[in-house]
Protein backbone atom coordinates (compact mmCIF):
# COMPACT_ATOMS: atom_id res chain seq x y z
CA UNK A 1 0.00 0.00 0.00
CA UNK A 2 1.36 3.48 -1.03
CA UNK A 3 2.33 5.59 1.91
CA UNK A 4 3.40 9.33 2.42
CA UNK A 5 4.66 11.48 5.25
CA UNK A 6 2.56 14.49 6.81
CA UNK A 7 3.37 16.98 9.40
CA UNK A 8 0.89 16.21 11.90
CA UNK A 9 0.25 18.38 15.17
CA UNK A 10 -0.22 15.87 17.92
CA UNK A 11 -1.28 17.11 22.03
CA UNK A 12 0.77 15.66 24.47
CA UNK A 13 1.25 16.19 27.99
CA UNK A 14 -1.05 19.91 27.74
CA UNK A 15 0.76 21.04 24.50
CA UNK A 16 0.40 20.26 20.67
CA UNK A 17 3.44 18.73 19.18
CA UNK A 18 4.52 18.82 15.57
CA UNK A 19 5.66 15.25 14.19
CA UNK A 20 6.28 13.96 10.95
CA UNK A 21 4.58 10.62 10.74
CA UNK A 22 3.65 8.23 7.71
CA UNK A 23 0.06 7.75 6.08
CA UNK A 24 -1.35 5.44 3.86
CA UNK A 25 -2.92 6.46 0.28
CA UNK A 26 -6.38 6.85 -0.05
CA UNK A 27 -7.54 3.87 -2.00
CA UNK A 28 -11.03 5.14 -3.21
CA UNK A 29 -11.34 8.64 -4.56
CA UNK A 30 -15.03 10.11 -3.50
CA UNK A 31 -16.82 11.95 -5.63
CA UNK A 32 -15.62 15.51 -6.53
CA UNK A 33 -12.12 14.59 -5.01
CA UNK A 34 -8.51 15.43 -6.56
CA UNK A 35 -5.74 14.10 -4.86
CA UNK A 36 -2.63 16.18 -5.68
CA UNK A 37 1.42 15.84 -5.04
CA UNK A 38 2.12 18.49 -2.93
CA UNK A 39 5.30 19.88 -4.07
CA UNK A 40 5.15 23.60 -2.02
CA UNK A 41 3.48 25.52 0.71
CA UNK A 42 4.44 28.41 3.05
CA UNK A 43 4.86 28.85 6.40
CA UNK A 44 2.21 31.50 7.78
CA UNK A 45 1.52 33.09 11.46
CA UNK A 46 -1.59 30.77 11.80
CA UNK A 47 0.79 27.78 11.69
CA UNK A 48 2.69 29.29 14.78
CA UNK A 49 -0.87 29.34 16.36
CA UNK A 50 -1.77 26.13 15.82
CA UNK A 51 1.15 24.90 18.19
CA UNK A 52 -0.85 27.01 20.93
CA UNK A 53 -4.49 25.40 22.19
CA UNK A 54 -5.43 28.56 24.04
CA UNK A 55 -5.15 30.63 20.45
CA UNK A 56 -8.52 28.27 19.02
CA UNK A 57 -6.79 28.29 15.77
CA UNK A 58 -7.40 24.50 15.91
CA UNK A 59 -10.38 23.12 17.82
CA UNK A 60 -9.91 19.24 17.00
CA UNK A 61 -6.32 17.14 17.17
CA UNK A 62 -4.55 15.61 15.80
CA UNK A 63 -4.38 17.93 12.23
CA UNK A 64 -2.20 17.98 9.38
CA UNK A 65 -0.83 21.88 9.47
CA UNK A 66 -0.04 23.81 6.61
CA UNK A 67 -3.08 26.18 5.26
CA UNK A 68 -1.45 26.77 2.09
CA UNK A 69 -0.35 24.19 -0.55
CA UNK A 70 0.86 23.49 -4.62
CA UNK A 71 1.15 20.88 -6.72
CA UNK A 72 0.67 18.54 -9.17
CA UNK A 73 -2.85 16.49 -9.70
CA UNK A 74 -1.93 12.85 -9.48
CA UNK A 75 -5.93 11.45 -9.44
CA UNK A 76 -9.00 13.54 -10.21
CA UNK A 77 -12.64 12.26 -9.55
CA UNK A 78 -13.55 16.14 -10.65
CA UNK A 79 -14.28 16.69 -14.27
CA UNK A 80 -12.37 19.82 -14.40
CA UNK A 81 -9.20 18.36 -13.28
CA UNK A 82 -6.26 15.77 -14.57
CA UNK A 83 -3.36 14.34 -13.60
CA UNK A 84 -0.50 15.91 -14.29
CA UNK A 85 -2.68 19.71 -13.73
CA UNK A 86 -0.42 21.99 -11.68
CA UNK A 87 -2.98 23.70 -8.84
CA UNK A 88 -3.05 25.50 -5.46
CA UNK A 89 -5.42 25.80 -2.85
CA UNK A 90 -5.37 28.17 0.30
CA UNK A 91 -8.36 28.57 3.02
CA UNK A 92 -11.48 26.51 3.68
CA UNK A 93 -10.27 26.03 6.63
CA UNK A 94 -7.04 23.79 5.63
CA UNK A 95 -4.72 22.95 8.29
CA UNK A 96 -7.38 24.33 10.83
CA UNK A 97 -10.40 22.84 10.06
CA UNK A 98 -9.27 20.16 7.53
CA UNK A 99 -5.72 18.47 7.40
CA UNK A 100 -3.66 21.06 5.29
CA UNK A 101 -1.08 21.27 3.28
CA UNK A 102 2.24 20.20 4.71
CA UNK A 103 2.26 16.86 3.61
CA UNK A 104 3.44 14.97 0.34
CA UNK A 105 -0.12 14.17 -0.87
CA UNK A 106 -3.54 15.28 0.07
CA UNK A 107 -7.01 14.78 -1.09
CA UNK A 108 -9.45 17.84 -0.96
CA UNK A 109 -12.94 18.91 -2.94
CA UNK A 110 -11.94 20.00 -6.32
CA UNK A 111 -13.96 23.58 -5.25
CA UNK A 112 -10.75 24.52 -3.50
CA UNK A 113 -8.35 24.16 -6.28
CA UNK A 114 -6.92 26.98 -8.81
CA UNK A 115 -5.25 26.08 -11.62
CA UNK A 116 -1.50 28.31 -11.37
CA UNK A 117 -2.05 31.81 -13.17
CA UNK A 118 -0.20 32.53 -16.19
CA UNK A 119 3.44 33.14 -15.65
CA UNK A 120 3.11 32.02 -12.09
CA UNK A 121 5.08 28.94 -11.32
CA UNK A 122 4.24 26.43 -7.57
CA UNK A 123 7.01 28.39 -5.78
CA UNK A 124 6.04 32.07 -6.51
CA UNK A 125 1.98 31.37 -5.74
CA UNK A 126 3.24 29.68 -2.04
CA UNK A 127 5.29 32.80 -2.24
CA UNK A 128 2.07 35.23 -1.88
CA UNK A 129 -0.15 32.56 -0.22
CA UNK A 130 -2.94 33.16 2.11
CA UNK A 131 -1.01 36.53 3.03
CA UNK A 132 -0.60 37.52 -0.56
CA UNK A 133 -4.57 37.15 -1.44
CA UNK A 134 -5.39 39.03 1.57
CA UNK A 135 -3.01 41.52 1.24
CA UNK A 136 -4.51 41.80 -2.86
CA UNK A 137 -8.34 42.23 -1.35
CA UNK A 138 -7.44 44.69 1.27
CA UNK A 139 -5.31 46.95 -1.18
CA UNK A 140 -8.17 46.07 -3.98
CA UNK A 141 -10.40 47.52 -1.71
CA UNK A 142 -9.14 51.10 -1.77
CA UNK A 143 -8.04 51.43 -5.66
CA UNK A 144 -11.41 53.31 -6.99
CA UNK A 145 -11.28 55.31 -3.86
CA UNK A 146 -11.21 59.27 -5.11
CA UNK A 147 -8.56 60.48 -3.08
CA UNK A 148 -6.40 57.75 -4.22
CA UNK A 149 -6.08 58.97 -7.60
CA UNK A 150 -3.43 61.24 -6.06
CA UNK A 151 -0.41 58.96 -5.71
CA UNK A 152 0.75 61.21 -2.99
CA UNK A 153 -1.93 60.41 -0.68
CA UNK A 154 -1.44 59.68 3.08
CA UNK A 155 -1.73 56.38 3.35
CA UNK A 156 -0.83 54.01 6.74
CA UNK A 157 0.28 50.90 6.86
CA UNK A 158 -0.08 48.59 9.89
CA UNK A 159 1.76 45.03 11.03
CA UNK A 160 4.38 45.60 8.24
CA UNK A 161 6.71 42.76 9.80
CA UNK A 162 4.21 40.63 8.93
CA UNK A 163 3.38 38.99 5.87
CA UNK A 164 0.48 40.67 4.88
CA UNK A 165 1.31 43.79 6.32
CA UNK A 166 4.71 43.95 4.30
CA UNK A 167 3.11 42.86 1.20
CA UNK A 168 0.89 45.43 1.23
CA UNK A 169 3.60 47.65 1.50
CA UNK A 170 5.11 46.57 -1.27
CA UNK A 171 2.32 46.19 -3.89
CA UNK A 172 1.48 49.91 -2.77
CA UNK A 173 4.95 50.90 -3.61
CA UNK A 174 5.37 49.02 -6.90
CA UNK A 175 1.86 50.78 -8.15
CA UNK A 176 3.32 54.03 -7.46
CA UNK A 177 2.16 55.53 -3.75
CA UNK A 178 4.62 57.90 -2.43
CA UNK A 179 3.40 58.35 1.08
CA UNK A 180 3.28 55.65 2.41
CA UNK A 181 4.07 55.62 6.92
CA UNK A 182 4.28 52.57 8.49
CA UNK A 183 3.70 51.41 12.18
CA UNK A 184 5.99 49.22 14.17
CA UNK A 185 7.68 49.17 17.64
CA UNK A 186 10.80 47.81 16.81
CA UNK A 187 12.82 50.86 15.69
CA UNK A 188 16.34 48.71 14.74
CA UNK A 189 17.82 50.15 11.76
CA UNK A 190 18.02 47.19 9.93
CA UNK A 191 14.44 47.16 10.10
CA UNK A 192 13.89 51.00 8.87
CA UNK A 193 16.02 50.46 6.13
CA UNK A 194 14.75 47.33 5.19
CA UNK A 195 10.66 48.95 5.69
CA UNK A 196 12.42 52.30 3.50
CA UNK A 197 13.67 49.26 0.83
CA UNK A 198 9.59 48.52 0.55
CA UNK A 199 8.83 52.11 -0.12
CA UNK A 200 7.80 53.33 3.34
CA UNK A 201 8.52 56.82 3.64
CA UNK A 202 7.68 57.72 7.61
CA UNK A 203 8.01 55.27 10.29
CA UNK A 204 5.06 55.82 13.27
CA UNK A 205 5.70 53.96 16.97
CA UNK A 206 2.11 52.63 18.16
CA UNK A 207 2.54 55.62 20.86
CA UNK A 208 1.56 57.71 18.36
CA UNK A 209 -1.72 57.28 18.15
CA UNK A 210 -2.32 55.32 21.70
CA UNK A 211 -1.37 58.22 23.72
CA UNK A 212 -4.68 60.32 22.33
CA UNK A 213 -7.07 57.11 21.96
CA UNK A 214 -8.81 58.92 24.51
CA UNK A 215 -10.15 61.60 21.55
CA UNK A 216 -12.94 60.22 19.17
CA UNK A 217 -11.61 62.72 16.31
CA UNK A 218 -7.84 63.52 15.54
CA UNK A 219 -6.71 65.78 12.85
CA UNK A 220 -7.55 64.18 10.06
CA UNK A 221 -3.97 62.77 8.23
CA UNK A 222 -4.69 59.33 6.62
CA UNK A 223 -6.48 59.10 3.16
CA UNK A 224 -6.53 55.46 3.52
CA UNK A 225 -5.12 52.56 6.37
CA UNK A 226 -4.30 48.91 6.01
CA UNK A 227 -4.80 47.02 9.24
CA UNK A 228 -3.60 43.45 10.42
CA UNK A 229 -3.27 43.80 13.92
CA UNK A 230 -6.53 45.16 14.95
CA UNK A 231 -7.43 46.18 19.10
CA UNK A 232 -6.72 49.15 20.36
CA UNK A 233 -4.00 50.34 17.79
CA UNK A 234 -6.77 50.26 15.53
CA UNK A 235 -9.34 51.73 17.14
CA UNK A 236 -7.00 54.81 17.62
CA UNK A 237 -6.15 54.99 14.31
CA UNK A 238 -9.92 55.46 13.15
CA UNK A 239 -9.55 58.98 14.67
CA UNK A 240 -6.99 59.96 12.14
CA UNK A 241 -8.84 59.27 8.65
CA UNK A 242 -9.39 61.67 6.57
CA UNK A 243 -12.99 62.43 5.42
CA UNK A 244 -14.44 59.44 3.22
CA UNK A 245 -11.34 57.65 3.96
CA UNK A 246 -11.19 53.67 3.98
CA UNK A 247 -9.82 51.62 6.09
CA UNK A 248 -9.40 47.78 5.81
CA UNK A 249 -9.00 44.78 8.77
CA UNK A 250 -7.19 41.82 8.27
CA UNK A 251 -5.68 40.69 11.33
CA UNK A 252 -6.07 40.52 15.15
CA UNK A 253 -2.73 40.17 16.49
CA UNK A 254 -3.56 43.47 18.65
CA UNK A 255 -6.38 41.81 19.98
CA UNK A 256 -10.32 40.37 19.19
CA UNK A 257 -11.84 43.84 20.46
CA UNK A 258 -12.09 47.45 19.01
CA UNK A 259 -13.25 50.00 21.58
CA UNK A 260 -14.36 52.54 18.73
CA UNK A 261 -16.67 55.22 18.82
CA UNK A 262 -19.25 56.06 15.81
CA UNK A 263 -18.05 59.02 15.27
CA UNK A 264 -15.16 58.70 12.79
CA UNK A 265 -18.11 57.08 10.91
CA UNK A 266 -21.06 59.48 10.99
CA UNK A 267 -19.12 62.25 11.12
CA UNK A 268 -16.07 62.05 8.26
CA UNK A 269 -17.65 59.17 6.83
CA UNK A 270 -15.39 56.74 6.68
CA UNK A 271 -15.77 52.92 5.70
CA UNK A 272 -13.92 49.74 7.58
CA UNK A 273 -13.74 47.18 5.06
CA UNK A 274 -13.49 43.22 7.15
CA UNK A 275 -11.19 41.23 4.74
CA UNK A 276 -11.55 37.31 4.42
CA UNK A 277 -9.67 35.66 2.46
CA UNK A 278 -10.21 32.00 3.66
CA UNK A 279 -13.92 32.06 2.36
CA UNK A 280 -13.55 34.00 -0.55
CA UNK A 281 -15.81 33.68 -3.58
CA UNK A 282 -14.47 32.00 -6.58
CA UNK A 283 -14.53 34.53 -8.98
CA UNK A 284 -13.50 37.13 -6.54
CA UNK A 285 -10.11 34.82 -5.98
CA UNK A 286 -8.94 34.45 -9.52
CA UNK A 287 -9.90 37.96 -10.22
CA UNK A 288 -6.96 38.99 -7.11
CA UNK A 289 -4.55 35.87 -8.06
CA UNK A 290 -4.31 37.74 -11.57
CA UNK A 291 -3.88 40.74 -10.04
CA UNK A 292 -0.96 39.13 -8.39
CA UNK A 293 0.63 37.99 -11.88
CA UNK A 294 0.23 40.98 -13.23
CA UNK A 295 -0.59 44.22 -11.90
CA UNK A 296 0.53 43.52 -8.63
CA UNK A 297 3.33 41.41 -9.21
CA UNK A 298 6.42 41.87 -7.13
CA UNK A 299 9.55 39.90 -8.83
CA UNK A 300 11.43 42.65 -10.62
CA UNK A 301 9.91 44.69 -7.71
CA UNK A 302 11.33 45.24 -3.98
CA UNK A 303 9.68 42.21 -1.94
CA UNK A 304 9.43 41.23 1.46
CA UNK A 305 12.57 38.31 1.33
CA UNK A 306 12.18 34.61 0.56
CA UNK A 307 13.59 32.10 2.56
CA UNK A 308 13.38 28.38 1.32
CA UNK A 309 13.06 25.26 4.28
CA UNK A 310 12.77 21.77 3.56
CA UNK A 311 9.63 19.65 4.69
CA UNK A 312 11.95 17.55 7.35
CA UNK A 313 13.06 21.14 9.34
CA UNK A 314 9.69 22.15 9.68
CA UNK A 315 8.61 20.21 13.08
CA UNK A 316 11.96 22.32 14.85
CA UNK A 317 11.13 25.76 12.88
CA UNK A 318 6.97 25.81 14.05
CA UNK A 319 8.30 24.98 17.63
CA UNK A 320 11.20 28.02 17.50
CA UNK A 321 8.80 30.48 16.38
CA UNK A 322 9.52 33.36 14.31
CA UNK A 323 12.92 33.98 14.34
CA UNK A 324 13.06 37.14 12.90
CA UNK A 325 11.77 40.43 13.30
CA UNK A 326 12.29 41.48 9.53
CA UNK A 327 9.02 40.82 6.65
CA UNK A 328 10.39 37.65 5.12
CA UNK A 329 8.01 35.01 3.57
CA UNK A 330 9.18 31.05 4.73
CA UNK A 331 8.48 28.49 1.05
CA UNK A 332 7.93 25.25 2.28
CA UNK A 333 9.69 22.41 -0.42
CA UNK A 334 7.92 19.40 0.49
CA UNK A 335 8.33 16.57 -2.44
Amino acid sequence: MATYQALVLVPHNHQIMPQIQTKEACQTLPAHQVTVKVQAADLNHKDYLALKPDSKVIYEYPRVGGIDFAGTVTASNDARFIAGETVFATGYGLGTDHDGGFQQSVTVPGDWLQPLPDGMDLKEVMYYGTAGLTAALAVSKLLDQPALQNYDAPILITGVTGSVGSLELAILNKLGYTNLTVVSRQQEIILQDELSRLGATHLLKPAYFLQTASKPLQHQEFSAVLDSVGGDLLAAILPHVTYEGRVTMAGNSAGNRLKATVLPFILRGITLYGIDSVYQKEDERKKMWHLLATKFNLKDWPHPVAKVVAFDELPEILKAGPQTKLPQRTLVEIS
